[in-house]
């Protein structure tokens, strides 16, 4: 009795936040049972779609900006953030075409410009060896692009402390602390699979990507076409 009770008010208050799930889904004459495929969700934003502090405290720190910043992580996900941010500033194809057609720059300008942008950008690694996750097939042209960005690198240095000047570091037995305006943290992941607790309130629900284990795309997208059959 306890147990029916229970699922009963966990239902009705499933059905009060996630309305939608409960309701049957109507084309023309056919009328389809629900199912849900839940994938990872943006960190930004909760189940319901409202906004959360952590995206509203990211955009206070973007605005604050600063030139030097410091990625810790250096594999996919540290690596990619780096060339992102190294990217900023430099010229967008819009532009080159400008300066291009109307020679309003030599061209040892347009090529700094092309390679440099506003931002000094390093990656702590605490490994020997950066992007271990990346593919052998594409690894080589994260590694040539940092290098054109002009992106210091500093691998088997242990991240101890930010600081509110920068980043201590530890590298073999010696601290060092690097300057930076922003410090952005790039290491480990977890899944954020919320509505899996419909599990038991739904005919169907399947949990795919990275809102089942962080992995790369090309898993999330297996277990996505293979759900789509199964649907």
């Amino acid at each position: 009795m306890r147990r029916r009770t229970g699922s009963r008010l966990l239902r009705q208050e499933a059905q009060m936040k996630y309305p939608l799930l409960f309701s049957p889904i109507q084309i023309n004459r056919m009328v389809l049972k629900n199912r849900i495929v839940m994938t990872a969700m943006h960190l930004g934003y909760t189940p319901g779609g409202t906004v959360t502090e952590r995206l509203v405290e990211f955009y206070a720190l973007r605005a604050k900006g600063g030139a030097g910043l410091i990625i810790v992580g250096g594999n996919a996900v540290g690596l990619e953030t780096a060339l992102y941010l190294a990217s900023q500033g430099t010229l967008s194809p819009e532009v080159l075409h400008f300066l291009m057609v109307n020679k309003a720059e030599s061209p040892d300008t347009i090529e700094k410009l092309l390679n440099h942008g506003n931002k000094e950008v390093c990656v702590v690694e605490m490994t020997r060896k950066l992007g271990q996750d990346i593919g052998s097939s594409t690894r080589w042209t994260v590694m040539a692009e940092l290098k054109r960005l002009g992106v210091k690198t500093i691998t088997g240095a242990e991240a101890i402390e930010v600081a509110e000047d920068g980043l201590r570091i530890q590298k073999e037995a010696r601290q060092e602390l690097l300057p930076a305006d922003s410090v952005v943290i790039a290491v480990g992941s977890k899944p954020e699979n919320a509505l899996a607790s419909l599990n038991a309130l739904v005919p169907e629900l399947y949990i795919i990507g990275d809102a089942k284990k962080p992995r790369n795309a090309l898993e999330a997208i297996r277990e996505g076409f293979l759900t789509g059959i199964a649907i």
